[in-house]
């Protein structure tokens, strides 16, 4: 699986797109190389439409004066920017900013980044965690405490002085989080985990080749990874899919030439960005995969004979879940609006002597 999808219109001009982040409304906003897209000025970030035009009620004005490399957005629909720029709109910001959800500057946002001759960096990865943490990562030095690649900010743009990252952390690339609240990083350090605290989990040995460079990241609703990068010795497959124990899922084996930014859309499809061709399919900057995360049922049996079923998929997927007995006859025994929280089920009554299960999408 893994199938290029449209309408969605892409990119003209210099193609480079570094950073994607889904809004609530389903729009997309980019961080990027380019200072034109479809003809109209939007330097290093841009928000489109669902249908991939460009909106014209996201303007930053004159924008960052460099590349953003990292784009999250919060529940209020503030943007967090990342990169190599040191202003935005001309005012100073190095490497970290917040615009307002019109792409103004919100000059609220305490920037604890440095910059100078000794400190010089750049921002690469932007994560906000549940309880309004903001994870960063790149290669910088903030002005509060010292050299750190990884570090942890209040939602006011303050340092978070609780997490303390292993000093073997540099350069970091791309940040994720684990539903367990477990971080994965891309970077120097290749594909590492750390725990909630910032400490590496050294339980964790992921299962890709030595020669295989990881630069992105992305954690699917099942608990799979999938990891973007490069083989600079031979050319292979640029996106891989993990189990969550770090094993390699053969079953993926989609032909992507390049990589670049991911994001998981709530229907489980991958938007993919910095790339040129999907299976022989040319697609340049941006392109829609289908099939990356699909419906998956696991059945267990308790003590006492109790049938537990797990359950998990897209958002946009209905489940009923039938058993049967006979594989001919089947009875429902729940239907589902949204799976995309992985879901146990228990059932000890008649449901419990069944023999088979099975989910039905719609």
């Amino acid at each position: 699986p893994g199938l290029i999808t449209a309408p969605f219109s892409g990119f003209y001009g210099d193609p480079f797109v570094s950073a994607i982040a889904l809004t609530s409304d389903n729009s997309v906003i980019v961080g990027c190389w380019f200072e034109t897209i479809q003809g109209e000025p939007r330097k290093h970030v841009v928000r489109l439409m669902q249908d991939g035009r460009v909106d014209a009620g996201f303007d930053t004005g004159v924008g960052p004066n460099d590349v953003v490399y990292a784009v999250s957005i919060q529940d209020d629909r503030k943007v967090l920017i990342g990169g190599a720029f040191t202003n935005v709109n001309g005012v100073a910001s190095h490497y970290l900013a917040r615009l307002n959800a019109d792409g103004r500057l919100d000059r609220t946002f305490e920037n604890v980044l440095e910059f100078g001759p000794s400190s010089a960096g750049l921002v690469r990865a932007i994560m906000i965690q549940p309880d309004g943490g903001i994870l960063v990562g790149g290669s910088f030095r903030s002005r509060v405490c010292c050299f750190r690649d990884i570090i942890r900010l209040h939602p006011d743009g303050r340092l978070d002085t609780s997490f303390v990252p292993d000093a073997g952390i540099v350069s970091v690339y791309q940040i994720a989080r684990q539903a367990d609240g477990k971080i994965l990083l891309t970077g120097a350090s290749n594909l590492a985990r750390l725990n909630s605290n910032g400490v590496q989990d050294a339980s964790f040995k992921p299962d890709l080749l030595r020669e295989f460079s990881s630069d992105f990241v992305a954690v699917l609703g099942n608990g799979q990874i999938l990891v973007a990068g490069s083989y600079p010795f031979r050319e292979r497959n640029t996106v891989v899919r993990l189990n969550s124990d770090g094993s390699l899922d053969p079953s993926f084996n989609t032909d992507v030439q390049g990589s670049g930014a991911m994001l998981i859309q709530r229907d489980g499809k991958l938007l993919i960005a910095g790339i040129s061709s999907v299976d022989g399919v040319s697609r340049t900057g941006v392109a829609r995969l289908n099939g990356v995360w699909t419906t998956s049922l696991g059945v267990s049996r308790l003590n006492g004979g109790t049938v537990r079923l797990h359950i998990s998929g897209p958002a946009s997927e209905k489940l009923t879940v039938q058993s049967s007995t006979n594989l001919k006859d089947w009875s429902q025994i729940i239907m589902l609006a949204n799976p995309e929280t992985p879901l146990d089920l228990d059932f000890a009554t008649a449901q419990a002597k069944q023999k088979f299960y099975r989910t039905i999408s719609e």
